[in-house]
């Protein structure tokens, strides 16, 4: 359980939202009481608006929500919300539909259930697929219609409620299917729970089952003023408020939850991941490999459901200005259709694509492989039927294309029809994670070679002298004096504490314990002393005004980690004779910032990156701090000095 969701299930707050559903339920059950049909219409009227409510949440969400569960309730609960509503107007007592019985409300109520019931089924096979709405929408306004027309119109909707007799056989035996069908979608939402917040599943499975117990009470009923038709609506209530939290509330208050559920999830992952990328360089790497799988497997998964559409679908089905894909015909060597899509990607408008020679439209250097696959496939020959190629725009510049071709007749002559897809981005990502590999494997092996410098350097120096202490000792032929074998011991001594200084050294260069026992603060002001003590030609400046309570942990071994780098660099490459070090805090930000007077450099020179100038360290500090969630700024010139600025939100 997440830190939000425990706050939100916080005694104190359970308790009050326990009491203030006690009051409601006390002042309808007051209601009831003073006047039932008051009380119902109350109760049915609540339960509309929550079903509107969804339409409008799902409706509005329709372009970015991935998980269709929640498109597909919204669409269905409109249909549901309106037989509601019909239900509400025709109950007894009203007046609003003379000339009917309580027969009329029972059954617009076993028609909105049952609506209800099957669309919770129904929604559970959409979480993982597409969803076409047009005929979704057409098919929940026709059953309604048909629904309605069979009470109202032509009384073909069975009897459910004959006066002085009570429910019939009809209707308890459909309040009985209309509860399996609802824990049969229960149980399919559970089998799906995977994709679905914890908080929102619990209050979808809540609803669920308490509508259930309100139907089951609705099995026994007499009289529609009775106390089992209060009880009745009583659950409906309780159902659909756990639906109207479940959707509508999380939906606005908490949208992660509901519609960027995946989105949150990727995003903490990569956020931890990263925080540990310096004091675990082999576990980050295979982190960035089963990162690199996991895009691959991805990619491998959309090429695969395009072709299956695409094999799917006809030839003039194809051919639609809506389609996500360039769509094009081809014959003679010149486009004879081209879909607005396919003119976008280039940089065309529909009527200059249309009679232009196709290879204008490949990059220069793959056409000779265009014009072979392509005359391949007009002769009937073994050619690949999907590729990447590069292309070119009208004003010159170079993207890449996935082209999928089939050979089709047109005006009763061989012709190519193909589509086309912009994988320029992908292909640009591919290019980053590879170097971002390359530069995550560079910097592996400087940190071991820096390791292995220091322990040849410093150990392996302080061991040698050791041994040789030790063994003048004891490859002496003649006895020596005490005090001068003393003597010998108490040089091995002081060189075994030179040697443990060293090696605390070592371990606090590779990550200081009091970043975990003290905190950040601490540990910066520590740092700052022993990069003065090591550069005395330097001055070092530091103004550390933020609580330690304010930086968040994730925070500060990254924060950490980057004034180390930059005073290395500062060190390394700036001539510089002071340097200050700020870490200051607001209620909304943290700002790092690390300023030399230096030689600075032109930052329009492309930084090197093989690790022999100031590049590798900027890059480091760069990606460390937006992995992070934070935002990178270098200022500096010629003779101007440096100025590096790195910031992260605050919670």
């Amino acid at each position: 359980m997440s830190i939000e969701q425990e706050k939100e299930f916080t005694p104190s707050r359970v308790l009050a939202v326990a009491a203030g559903g006690l009051i409601v339920l006390l002042g309808l059950y007051l209601s009831s009481l003073y006047n039932y049909l008051l009380f119902h219409s109350i109760a049915e009227v609540f339960s509309i608006v929550v079903a509107f409510g969804i339409f409008m949440v799902g409706w509005n969400s329709r372009r970015f929500i991935e998980n269709k569960y929640f498109l597909f309730l919204g669409i269905a609960y409109p249909f549901i919300g309106l037989l509601d509503l019909l239900h509400t107007l025709s109950y007894s007592g009203m007046n609003v539909f003379p000339g009917f019985d309580t027969n009329l409300p029972t059954e617009l109520w076993i028609a909105a259930r049952g609506m209800e019931s099957v669309s919770l089924l129904l929604a559970t096979l959409f979480v993982r697929r597409g969803l076409r709405l047009g005929p979704l929408v057409l098919g929940y306004a026709g059953a309604s219609v048909l629904v309605l027309a069979m009470i109202f119109h032509w009384d073909l909707f069975p009897d459910c409620f004959i006066e002085g007799t009570g429910l019939t056989p009809f209707k308890k035996s459909s309040e009985y299917v209309i509860s399996f069908i609802l824990v049969a979608s229960a149980a399919l939402l559970y089998r799906e729970r995977r994709s679905f917040d914890t908080t929102v599943l619990h209050l979808l499975l809540g609803s669920i089952f308490t509508t259930v117990a309100s139907e089951l009470s609705f099995t026994f009923f007499t009289d529609p003023y009775g106390h089992l038709n209060f009880w009745g609506h009583y659950l409906k209530i309780v159902s659909f408020f756990l639906i109207y939290r479940a959707i509508i509330y999380t939906g606005l208050r908490k949208p992660y939850r509901l519609l960027y559920a995946d989105l949150q999830q990727s995003q903490e992952e990569l956020r931890s991941a990263h925080s540990q990328l310096e004091s675990r360089v082999k576990r980050r790497t295979a982190e960035l490999e089963a990162t690199n799988e996991i895009l691959r497997r991805e990619i491998v998964e959309r090429e695969k459901t395009q072709e299956a559409l695409y094999e799917s679908e006809k030839l003039y089905t194809k051919l639609v200005e809506g389609s996500l894909t360039g769509v094009y015909m081809q014959q003679d060597g010149r486009f004879v259709f081209a879909n607005e899509r396919f003119a976008g990607i280039f940089g065309y408008n529909r009527e200059e694509i249309l009679g232009m020679e196709t290879w204008k439209t490949v990059h220069p250097e793959d056409r000779s492989r265009f014009r072979s696959y392509q005359e391949k496939r007009m002769r009937g020959e073994e050619a690949p039927s999907e590729y990447e190629v590069r292309g070119l725009t009208r004003e010159g510049r170079t993207i890449w294309i996935n082209r999928r071709i089939n050979l089709v007749r047109h005006k009763g002559r061989p012709a190519v029809l193909g589509n086309v897809a912009d994988i320029t981005k992908r292909k640009r990502m591919e290019q980053e994670l590879r170097l971002l590999s390359s530069r995550i494997l560079s910097a592996e092996e400087m940190e071991r070679k820096r390791i292995a410098q220091e322990l040849h350097d410093g150990l392996g120096q302080l061991l040698g002298a050791i041994k040789f202490r030790i063994e003048s000792v004891l490859v002496s032929k003649q006895e020596e004096p005490l005090g001068e074998v003393r003597q010998k011991l108490e040089a091995v001594v002081v060189l075994i504490r030179q040697t443990i200084e060293e090696m605390r050294r070592i371990l606090a260069a590779l990550r200081p314990s009091m970043l975990d026992d003290l905190g950040i603060v601490p540990t910066i002001n520590w740092l700052c002393r022993e990069f003065q003590q090591t550069h005395a030609e330097l001055v070092v400046e530091k103004d550390v005004s933020v609580d330690e309570q304010a930086v968040p942990g994730e925070l500060k071994t990254v924060i950490y980690r980057v004034i180390q780098e930059g005073l290395n660099n500062v060190a390394k490459h700036s001539r510089a004779r002071r340097v200050r070090v700020s870490l200051t805090g607001s209620d909304r930000t943290l700002l790092l910032e690390i300023e030399d007077n230096g030689t600075g450099f032109d930052e329009r020179e492309k930084p090197d990156t093989t690790g022999t100038t100031w590049g590798v360290g900027i890059h480091s500090i760069r990606e460390r701090t937006r992995f992070s969630g934070g935002s990178f700024e270098i200022k500096t010139g010629r003779g101007k000095g440096t100025l590096i600025r790195a910031a992260w939100p605050l919670p």
